[in-house]
Protein backbone atom coordinates (compact mmCIF):
# COMPACT_ATOMS: atom_id res chain seq x y z
CA UNK A 1 0.00 0.00 0.00
CA UNK A 2 1.63 3.12 -0.97
CA UNK A 3 2.00 6.08 1.85
CA UNK A 4 -1.20 8.02 0.31
CA UNK A 5 -3.77 4.99 -0.92
CA UNK A 6 -6.86 5.08 1.11
CA UNK A 7 -8.40 1.74 2.58
CA UNK A 8 -11.45 1.34 4.16
CA UNK A 9 -12.65 -2.44 5.90
CA UNK A 10 -15.01 -3.98 3.91
CA UNK A 11 -17.97 -3.86 6.33
CA UNK A 12 -21.62 -4.28 5.86
CA UNK A 13 -22.42 -1.49 8.36
CA UNK A 14 -21.97 2.18 7.63
CA UNK A 15 -18.07 2.90 6.99
CA UNK A 16 -16.19 4.19 9.68
CA UNK A 17 -13.07 4.27 9.51
CA UNK A 18 -9.88 4.87 6.43
CA UNK A 19 -6.63 4.32 6.56
CA UNK A 20 -4.71 7.59 4.90
CA UNK A 21 -0.89 6.60 4.96
CA UNK A 22 -0.07 5.75 8.72
CA UNK A 23 -2.80 7.96 9.70
CA UNK A 24 -6.58 6.25 10.47
CA UNK A 25 -9.40 8.55 10.61
CA UNK A 26 -11.95 6.72 13.09
CA UNK A 27 -15.79 8.32 12.70
CA UNK A 28 -17.43 8.06 16.47
CA UNK A 29 -21.47 8.08 16.09
CA UNK A 30 -21.71 9.05 19.41
CA UNK A 31 -21.11 8.02 23.26
CA UNK A 32 -19.19 4.87 22.33
CA UNK A 33 -20.64 1.19 23.03
CA UNK A 34 -18.26 -1.38 24.88
CA UNK A 35 -18.91 -2.80 20.66
CA UNK A 36 -17.23 0.30 19.18
CA UNK A 37 -14.36 0.32 21.50
CA UNK A 38 -13.72 -3.24 20.56
CA UNK A 39 -14.11 -2.38 16.98
CA UNK A 40 -12.02 0.09 17.42
CA UNK A 41 -9.17 -1.42 19.62
CA UNK A 42 -9.41 -4.55 16.21
CA UNK A 43 -9.24 -2.13 13.95
CA UNK A 44 -5.78 -0.17 15.06
CA UNK A 45 -4.20 -3.64 15.62
CA UNK A 46 -5.04 -4.95 12.16
CA UNK A 47 -3.98 -1.39 10.86
CA UNK A 48 -0.70 -1.78 12.34
CA UNK A 49 0.21 -4.70 11.25
CA UNK A 50 0.19 -4.15 8.16
CA UNK A 51 2.68 -0.97 8.66
CA UNK A 52 6.15 -0.06 9.27
CA UNK A 53 5.55 2.13 12.17
CA UNK A 54 3.26 3.09 14.82
CA UNK A 55 -0.18 5.03 13.61
CA UNK A 56 -1.52 8.48 14.27
CA UNK A 57 -5.44 7.98 15.16
CA UNK A 58 -7.60 11.02 14.44
CA UNK A 59 -10.93 10.21 16.27
CA UNK A 60 -13.82 12.28 14.98
CA UNK A 61 -16.31 13.19 17.39
CA UNK A 62 -19.47 14.98 16.72
CA UNK A 63 -20.58 16.89 19.59
CA UNK A 64 -24.20 15.96 18.95
CA UNK A 65 -23.45 12.80 20.48
CA UNK A 66 -23.46 13.93 24.29
CA UNK A 67 -21.18 13.56 26.78
CA UNK A 68 -20.38 10.30 27.69
CA UNK A 69 -21.63 8.60 30.98
CA UNK A 70 -19.13 7.75 33.55
CA UNK A 71 -18.98 3.98 32.83
CA UNK A 72 -18.49 4.73 28.89
CA UNK A 73 -15.70 7.24 29.85
CA UNK A 74 -14.13 5.04 31.98
CA UNK A 75 -13.84 2.08 29.26
CA UNK A 76 -12.77 4.92 26.61
CA UNK A 77 -10.04 5.38 29.58
CA UNK A 78 -8.86 1.67 28.97
CA UNK A 79 -9.31 1.70 25.38
CA UNK A 80 -6.95 4.84 25.15
CA UNK A 81 -4.46 3.32 27.04
CA UNK A 82 -4.87 0.16 24.61
CA UNK A 83 -4.70 1.91 21.85
CA UNK A 84 -0.72 3.38 22.73
CA UNK A 85 0.30 -0.28 21.81
CA UNK A 86 -0.58 0.55 18.18
CA UNK A 87 -0.24 4.03 18.16
CA UNK A 88 2.04 6.70 18.55
CA UNK A 89 -0.74 9.44 18.69
CA UNK A 90 -4.10 9.75 19.28
CA UNK A 91 -6.00 13.04 18.50
CA UNK A 92 -9.65 13.45 19.27
CA UNK A 93 -11.19 16.21 16.60
CA UNK A 94 -14.41 17.73 18.27
CA UNK A 95 -15.77 20.04 15.56
CA UNK A 96 -17.67 22.95 16.90
CA UNK A 97 -17.88 25.84 18.63
CA UNK A 98 -21.05 25.40 20.95
CA UNK A 99 -21.43 24.73 24.69
CA UNK A 100 -21.93 20.79 23.55
CA UNK A 101 -18.44 20.71 22.01
CA UNK A 102 -16.37 22.65 24.25
CA UNK A 103 -17.70 20.58 27.17
CA UNK A 104 -16.70 17.25 25.14
CA UNK A 105 -13.66 18.66 24.52
CA UNK A 106 -13.30 19.15 28.22
CA UNK A 107 -14.34 15.44 28.86
CA UNK A 108 -11.76 14.46 26.43
CA UNK A 109 -9.26 16.40 27.65
CA UNK A 110 -9.75 15.21 30.95
CA UNK A 111 -9.34 11.98 30.16
CA UNK A 112 -6.42 11.98 27.96
CA UNK A 113 -4.10 13.81 30.54
CA UNK A 114 -5.44 11.45 33.43
CA UNK A 115 -3.77 8.58 31.11
CA UNK A 116 -0.25 7.67 31.75
CA UNK A 117 0.28 8.37 28.14
CA UNK A 118 -1.16 11.90 28.10
CA UNK A 119 1.62 13.91 25.86
CA UNK A 120 0.61 11.39 23.24
CA UNK A 121 -3.16 12.26 23.39
CA UNK A 122 -4.69 15.67 22.38
CA UNK A 123 -7.61 17.07 21.77
CA UNK A 124 -8.51 19.82 19.07
CA UNK A 125 -11.30 21.08 17.36
CA UNK A 126 -10.38 20.85 13.63
CA UNK A 127 -8.20 19.32 11.09
CA UNK A 128 -5.61 22.14 10.56
CA UNK A 129 -4.62 21.38 14.61
CA UNK A 130 -4.47 17.50 14.02
CA UNK A 131 -2.29 17.91 11.28
CA UNK A 132 0.13 20.22 12.72
CA UNK A 133 0.46 17.98 15.50
CA UNK A 134 0.66 14.46 14.03
CA UNK A 135 0.87 14.50 10.24
CA UNK A 136 2.62 17.78 8.83
CA UNK A 137 3.28 16.02 5.43
CA UNK A 138 -0.26 14.72 4.96
CA UNK A 139 -1.81 14.41 1.42
CA UNK A 140 -5.11 16.95 2.31
CA UNK A 141 -6.77 15.39 -0.92
CA UNK A 142 -6.46 11.84 0.05
CA UNK A 143 -7.42 13.02 3.22
CA UNK A 144 -10.72 14.64 1.72
CA UNK A 145 -11.52 11.51 -0.17
CA UNK A 146 -11.79 9.16 3.52
CA UNK A 147 -13.56 11.57 5.28
CA UNK A 148 -16.28 12.12 2.12
CA UNK A 149 -16.28 8.09 2.54
CA UNK A 150 -16.87 8.03 6.08
CA UNK A 151 -20.05 10.53 5.72
CA UNK A 152 -17.79 12.82 7.47
CA UNK A 153 -17.89 16.05 4.93
CA UNK A 154 -14.73 16.96 3.60
CA UNK A 155 -11.32 19.10 5.46
CA UNK A 156 -13.36 22.37 4.39
CA UNK A 157 -16.64 21.53 6.39
CA UNK A 158 -14.20 20.84 9.42
CA UNK A 159 -11.79 23.36 9.20
CA UNK A 160 -11.25 26.87 10.29
CA UNK A 161 -8.77 28.42 7.93
CA UNK A 162 -7.13 25.25 6.62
Amino acid sequence: MSSNEVETPPEAAAVRDALVGRVLLWRSFGPESLNDLSRLLRRVADARRRLPSLLSLWWLVEADGGIPSGDTQAAMLRTLISLFNHCESVTFVVRGDGIKASLLRSVLRSMATGSAHGPRARVVEDLAAARASTEPGLDFTELERAMQALGFGSPADYSRGL
